[in-house]
């Protein structure tokens, strides 16, 4: 199975219009344990593809192994990584257990 490429899912959301986020994301110095790297592919699958209803076509246009069940699993690891990270700044954020972007069930909240 291909891993989420980043790179990729860069050039999709620059394309889209998101490319102050995707330098922000880039240039981040953030880090999460010992995750950096994972925790950029959190913040671009859930923050920005997913809350912007993104994922599906991301999916369906570039990495198809996102759609098997071994990448559902990948998503939900970066994402849960990204969660863990915003939660430690005070953040918590609502995603939809199911995985499913277009639930309109996730959502972040600032405690």
């Amino acid at each position: 199975m291909q891993k989420i490429p980043l790179i990729l899912a860069y050039s999709f959301l620059i394309d889209k219009g998101y490319e102050n986020e995707v330098s922000l994301i880039r240039n981040a110095k953030d880090k999460y344990k010992n995750y950096s790297t994972s925790l950029r592919k959190g913040k671009v699958l859930l923050n920005l593809m997913k809350s912007n209803k993104l994922l599906d076509e991301f999916i369906d246009k570039f990495w198809k192994d996102g759609g098997t069940e071994k990448g559902k699993k990948e998503i939900k690891f970066r994402d849960s990584i990204y969660i863990r990270f915003m939660e430690e700044k005070g953040v918590v954020i609502e995603d939809d257990p199911s995985g499913n972007e277009t639930s309109g069930n996730s959502g972040i909240k600032v405690n």
